[in-house]
C-alpha cells in the first residue's frame, strides 16, 4: 500500500516536471525567434541610417556603376528602368541584401541629383 502511493507521488512529480520542461522549452523557443527578429531590425535600422549618411557623399562614377549606365551618356529612363529592375530583385524579403538595396537607392538619388527630370528641375515662369 506504501509503495502504491509513492510510486503515484513519483509519477505524478514526474508528469508535473515534464510538462513544466516541455511549456519552459516552447517558450525559450518563441523567445529566441522574437530575439532575433528584433535583433535584425535593429541592424536594418542602424545599416539604413548608417548608409544614408555614407552614401550622400557618393560619386558620379560609383551610382553609374551600380546602375550599370554610362556617366557619358545617362539616360533617366534607363537609370529608371535598372533602378526598378535591381531593387526588385534585392528586396530583403525575397532573400535580398538590405546594402545592396541601400546602395541602389543611393546610387538612383545621386544621379537624380546631377540630371534633375525636367518636370521636376524646372519653374515655370
Amino acid at each position: 500500500m506504501a509503495a502504491r502511493i509513492l510510486s503515484q507521488i513519483v509519477v505524478t512529480g514526474v508528469k508535473i516536471f515534464g510538462n513544466a520542461f516541455v511549456a519552459a522549452y516552447r517558450q525559450a523557443a518563441i523567445n529566441a525567434k522574437n530575439a532575433q527578429s528584433s535583433h535584425q531590425n535593429n541592424i536594418r535600422r542602424e545599416a539604413a541610417t548608417r548608409f544614408s549618411a555614407v552614401d550622400s557623399h557618393m560619386t558620379m562614377d560609383e551610382a553609374c556603376k551600380i546602375l550599370n549606365v554610362k556617366k557619358n551618356d545617362v539616360d533617366i529612363n534607363q537609370v529608371t528602368r535598372n533602378y526598378e529592375h535591381l531593387f526588385k530583385v534585392n528586396d530583403t524579403s525575397s532573400g535580398g541584401s538590405f546594402y545592396v538595396q541601400s546602395k541602389i537607392v543611393a546610387a538612383k538619388e545621386r544621379i537624380d541629383e546631377e540630371f534633375p527630370q525636367k518636370d521636376k528641375g524646372e519653374e515655370k515662369s
